[in-house]
């Protein structure tokens, strides 16, 4: 209701702000929607990926690889841990990989906590399930490599056993 000189009546106005602060919320939720939807293009919740610039346009993580992370949770490796569970981790450690051994087309993804050795998917050619390599970062380029396995299953099994073998360890 209008006071007399046009004024807004308390309740008028009480309703107008409420009204306000409504399509505000939704202005704000929404806007929170397509930011997370624009994230998980490149991402499944609670996981960061690289960002897509920086990774061979005919790369794909391997499936396999994709439905552990998305796990809600999932085993223990320790001493292994996974980077995309630490925001700018993989970036960080792909610029690195890159800066050290530019010979080589590799996409880190998990990292060994006793030593400074890194497990890396083959980025050298096309593949559903690229093989898997073992680098020892900051080698000599020539020595980094410590090793590979077939794919990500065969090295989620080793890893696994580094876990059940690191928990042996500590009892």
């Amino acid at each position: 209701m209008r006071e007399p000189g046009g004024r807004l009546s308390c309740i008028e106005s009480e309703g107008s702000a409420l009204l306000f602060l409504k399509l505000t919320i939704r202005m704000v939720q929404s806007d929170a929607r397509s930011q997370m939807e624009e994230r998980m293009n490149n991402s499944i919740i609670g996981v960061d990926f690289f960002k897509t610039e920086t990774l061979p346009e005919y790369f794909s993580f391997p499936p396999d690889f994709v439905n552990f992370i998305s796990f809600k949770k999932p085993p223990n490796l320790f001493p292994w841990w996974l980077m995309c569970h630490y925001p700018g981790t993989s970036d960080a450690w792909l610029k690195l990989l890159r800066r050290s051994y530019p010979a080589r087309q590799l996409i880190p993804f998990a990292k060994y906590d006793y030593t400074d050795d890194i497990a890396c998917f083959d980025a050298s050619l096309p593949s559903e399930n690229p093989s898997v390599y073992y680098i020892h970062m900051f080698a000599t380029p020539g020595w980094e490599n410590r090793g590979n396995v077939i794919d990500f299953n065969a090295w989620l099994q080793a890893a696994l056993e580094d876990a059940r073998r690191d928990k042996e360890d500590m009892q």
